[in-house]
């Protein structure tokens, strides 16, 4: 474990404000926000979020005086009843006197708050905020959405926040972990550091990669993972094991490995299945597929399977966990194997605020051998994976310490 740096004191300090104080503070946030606008706003995105915080201000009485978007054409389009202008046209005619609200929540560098608030200042927009404040103002109208929690959760969780923090092991996953903690307390995405370079789920910097790698691909969707480590010629493995639920998404990625080489697809395995403490059936809302949650009332049944249930011949050597807010439980159901075999682990650690502290509990409680890393991958919201490598297996070129 590499020295302790200030982080820790800003991540004190970050808890310690008292939890009446965030809830009154996240209560006025977003009129706060866009104050120097006189409340007037116009909506920078789109799509699905976009449309959801259009319809939710009108409700409310609050309606933005446009919406902009880069895909908007010239000739008078409009979305929800209101103008859609490109960016370059809604700053020329609101730059000055309304705030831009990005209402964006979309994967690509180039579709990050901080990337679109320096896009929109360049263009002359006096003020913009992001999203979080206005769907924190109004709870009722707008969550839940996605893994955001209301702000005052947080606080409580002071002892469980600050032990996690202890278990990183580099300044890299220590700066991450307390920009991520402000995030959810300030709903501010320009906190955040840049994102990792590496490849998610493939962090060369921390991990060394076999050839002979047998890969617990559990979230698999649609071969999203396996396409893009066949991409990489330099990251070969042995064999591949694909768990993935969603009957539709699971259809696409037995359609995907059908198509491969035979030389790779009979190193591929496939199961229409969820993996989880123990084996059984789950439901899951929607159709199971990517973003679904596990949902007692859900229309979809799924198979479930726990990883330990797996015979010799399938051990794995790396787990990766993307299964919608599941990753305990499935953690739970690799315990035997993660505490005798430590295979290297890669923790989706966003779908729930919570996650960020109680998941490196849990893999600390299930093999404290561990060292394990925080590295987000370009976006704000998702793609923050927490890394549980054994000693024996950390890369030679580690940086961020």
């Amino acid at each position: 474990m590499e020295g302790r740096d200030d982080t820790e004191s800003d991540l004190i300090r970050l808890l310690d404000e008292p939890a009446d104080a965030v809830c009154e503070r996240r209560s006025q946030a977003f009129t706060r926000s866009v104050a120097a606008a006189s409340g007037r706003v116009v909506v920078y995105g789109a799509g699905s979020l976009g449309r959801k915080v259009v319809r939710g201000l009108v409700s409310l009485g609050r309606p933005p005086v446009a919406v902009a978007d880069r895909a908007a054409k010239a000739g008078g389009d409009t979305f929800e009843g209101l103008p859609l202008l490109a960016p370059e046209d809604a700053a020329r005619r609101f730059g000055n006197d309304a705030a831009f609200l990005v209402a964006v929540w979309s994967s690509g560098a180039d579709r990050t708050y901080a990337h679109l608030g320096s896009h929109l200042r360049s263009l002359g927009c006096r003020v913009v905020v992001p999203v979080v404040p206005l769907l924190w103002q109004y709870p009722d109208r707008f969550l839940p959405h996605g893994s955001l929690s209301l702000p005052e959760t947080v606080p409580p969780c002071r002892d469980r926040v600050l032990a996690a923090f202890s278990l990183l092991d580099d300044a890299l996953s220590r700066t991450e972990y307390v920009a991520r903690v402000r995030l959810a307390l300030h709903g501010d995405p320009s906190c955040l550091p840049p994102p990792s370079p590496e490849e998610i789920y493939v962090p060369r910097d921390l991990f060394q990669w076999s050839a002979d790698e047998v890969v617990a691909d559990c979230g698999a969707y649609d071969g999203d993972t396996l396409r893009a480590i066949l991409a990489r010629p330099d990251v070969p493995f042995g064999r591949w094991l694909a768990f993935e639920p969603g009957p539709s998404t699971y259809r696409r990625l037995a359609a995907y490995v059908a198509g491969l080489p035979v030389a790779v697809r009979e190193r591929v395995r496939t199961w229409e299945a969820a993996v989880g403490a123990a084996p059984g059936v789950l439901r899951f809302s929607g159709d199971g597929s990517e973003g679904a949650l596990i949902d007692p009332a859900g229309s979809v049944e799924v198979r479930c399977m726990a990883l330990d249930d797996l015979p010799p011949d399938s051990r794995p050597t790396y787990l990766k966990f993307d299964v919608e807010g599941a990753e305990a439980d499935a953690l739970q159901g690799a315990r035997e194997l993660i505490a005798s075999d430590a295979p290297a682990l890669a923790v989706s650690v966003y779908h729930r605020t919570e996650d960020l502290w109680e998941l490196p509990l849990w893999v600390q409680r299930l093999n404290p051998g561990y060292r394990q890393f925080l590295r987000r991958h370009v976006n704000e919201f998702w793609d923050v994976v927490l890394y549980a490598v054994p000693p024996g297996r950390l890369s030679g070129r580690r940086s961020g310490s």
